[in-house]
This record gives structure tokens, sequence and C-alpha cells, in this order.
């Protein structure tokens, strides 16, 4: 049952990839799912792109016995256990030292472990009306009609200016290096010295409550997210951030 388990998981993760195989991947998943109550296993999961290049990879071990309740450990790309009691999901991410709790119903949707549950508990948070095209076109209109569209555009242009010049700090420092390009407001980094430096200077920054900082995996490597698009965001906010960054 482990060999099974892990073997279509890998199956349908590869299929959520391969365009040319998206179904029959994920009816295999689906069928093993609704006959089995129980089970352990590891599995690994490989997302390629359409150039058939391995863009991410992850692998853990999972457990569960239906309905609600299992246990989701990621050993790759970074550690986080996700826990289900059949009332409330719990999801631990060790790099930042926290905990975040919420009810089975609003949070297995966003789970990987929504597998072991799909047919016992249904997402009802994609169904909302603010999901919906239409409503999204209505908060378009109404953020265009706030700023006017040269005033969305200067506050876009502004922003991805922020980023640019933050990028460019990165890039004058020869300890870090920049790990993806940052066309827009998203700036992706890391420090030279390696994984453990960089997720130290994670935890660093975050707990002096100054700023906060996401973390990711580019090319299985740990990298930093510094993201520009609050209203409120002056290029002080920027250069505070830099400052407690390169302060290591």
């Amino acid at each position: 049952m482990k060999l099974l388990a892990s073997s279509l998981c890998a199956l349908c993760a590869v299929a959520a990839a391969v365009s040319e195989v998206p179904a029959a991947g994920i009816d295999r998943l689906n069928q093993f799912m609704s006959g089995t109550l129980t089970a352990t296993g590891e599995f690994e999961q490989r997302i390629y792109n359409r150039e058939r290049k391995l863009t991410q990879e992850s692998r853990g071990s999972l457990a569960f016995s239906r309905p609600g309740k299992f246990r989701w450990t990621y050993s790759k790309p970074y550690s986080q256990l996700i826990v289900g009691d059949g009332t409330r999901v719990w999801v631990y991410d060790e790099d930042l030292n926290q905990v975040t709790v919420r009810r089975l119903d609003q949070a297995l949707g966003a789970t990987p472990a929504a597998a072991t549950d799909s047919a016992a508990v249904i997402d009802y948070r994609d169904w909302h009306v603010p999901l919906g095209r239409r409503f999204r076109a209505l908060k378009l209109w109404g953020v265009i009609r706030w700023y006017g569209a040269e005033g969305l555009r200067a506050h876009i242009r502004r922003h991805v200016a922020l980023a640019q010049e933050f990028a460019s700090w990165v890039a004058d420092d020869e300890r870090f290096e920049l790990v993806a390009p940052h066309p827009l407001a998203l700036v992706t980094f890391r420090l030279r010295a390696g994984d453990d430096q960089t997720l130290a200077l994670m935890r660093r920054v975050n707990g002096s409550g100054e700023l906060y900082l996401s973390h990711t995996a580019v090319n299985g490597k740990t990298a930093l997210r510094l993201a520009i698009g609050s209203p409120l965001t002056e290029r002080y906010h920027i250069e505070a951030a830099w400052r407690a960054l390169s302060a290591t």
C-alpha cells in the first residue's frame, strides 16, 4: 500500500503538470482514494514546465485515516508539517517557527491533504462570490475609478522602480545574489553563504517585527522574497528593509 500510495501521488503530480495525460493520473488517484480508509506512505512530487524541464521537486511522508484525520510531512524543499484531527488543521512551518490553525472546511482545500478527504469535504471557499469573474471585474473597475487609469499606471511604475532599486542594492553586495528575474515588483534573492544562513537571516529580520519576508526554493536552493505592493509603501521603507538585511 505504501508503494501504491507513493506511486499514485507522484503520478498525479506529473499528470497535473504534463497536459497530455492529466485525466488518467487524477482518475487513478481518485479511484485509489475512494476505496482506501487508512494508509501510510511516502511521496515525491515533480513539476515540469512545457519544455519538460524540472522546475520544482518535493518529497515527504503521509498518513491518513478517513474522514478528516491525516499527517502530511514535507522534508524537501523545506520542512513543513500539516496535521488534521477531523475538526481543525494545523500547519507548522519549521523555518518560520510558526503554527497556523484553521477549521478543516476552511483549510483542507488549500493543502495537498485534500486528496485524502475530497469526498467528505467540499471546499465552498472556491465558490464564493469574490472569486467569480464578474466580481473580480467589479473590483478592478473600483480600483481604476479610485486611482484613474494614469494614477494606476503611476502607482505600478513607482513600485516597480522601487523593486529595481532594491534589486540593484542586492546585486552590488557580494554577499547576496539575485536568483530570478525581477521585471515587476517582486525580488527573489539569497545569501551566497548557503541555505542555512539565508534562513537564519529571514528569522532574524522577521523576528524584529520591522518587516516580514517569505521564502521559497529556486533550483533547489532556499531564497527570500521581497514584494512591494502596498499603497503606503515609500522609498524609506525599502531603505529600512535593506539596512536590516545587509546588517548581517
